[in-house]
């Protein structure tokens, strides 16, 4: 019985990982960059380059992040796999 409530986890493990693979290939997930434009000496440039700038630096984070959950993703599948493969050798030697 225990071995299938540690199977039963380990094939969660790799459900949940491959969901976080899945979210982070999601193109919706992406943000998005601007271009710095410079119109004169005027407010508006300063405020276009500053939103220019926080845009770009959220889009490269959310690229950091996403990678960031695709590792953990892969390390979730790699973790499940070997915990099902330990689970069910344990589970035939006793048997």
């Amino acid at each position: 019985m225990k071995n299938n409530i540690l199977i039963i986890g380990f094939i969660c493990l790799i459900i949940l990982g491959i969901s976080m693979i899945s979210y982070s290939e999601d193109s919706s997930n992406a943000g998005r960059s601007a271009s710095s434009e410079t119109y004169g000496g005027d407010a508006y440039t300063g405020i276009q380059q500053a939103a220019a700038t926080t845009a770009n630096n959220v889009d490269k984070e959310n690229d950091n992040f996403l990678y960031y959950i695709k590792c953990n993703g892969i390390f979730y599948i790699i973790v499940g796999a070997v915990g099902i493969t330990y689970s069910a050798i344990d589970k035939f030697k006793k048997n």
